[in-house]
């Protein structure tokens, strides 16, 4: 009679006892919230039928997200604001996009 040998051999998956799981592989901590926060805005979509354009804030540096979505809440839900910037200077264009929960907000 031939004893098993209770390790996998080299290439060969281990196998998992039915009812118990594998827990899933965690990122560092420090990669965690971005990584959250990176499949939370993947996973949102906006429409464009419930997005205003904001412009004329040329040379306007103190205009903050904030102060846009207090402004508007009173048409409706503010999903997101987004103030636009150019990726290679990392100066603002001047116009900002700003993202209702409905349609209707957005008119």
């Amino acid at each position: 009679m031939v004893a098993e040998e209770d390790s996998a051999t080299p290439g060969e998956a281990e196998a998992i006892p039915v009812g118990e799981t594998v827990p899933p592989a965690q990122p560092p901590p420090e990669e965690a919230g971005l990584s959250h926060a990176i499949s939370l805005a993947m996973r949102e979509q906006y429409s464009p039928e419930c997005s205003i354009y904001v412009g004329g804030l040329e040379g306007d540096d103190e205009i903050y997200p904030e102060q846009l979505y207090e402004h508007f809440k009173e048409c409706g839900e503010v999903k997101r604001v987004c103030i636009k910037i150019d990726k290679a200077s990392g100066e603002r264009m001047g116009h900002a996009y700003v993202d209702f929960a409905e349609e209707s907000q957005a008119e």
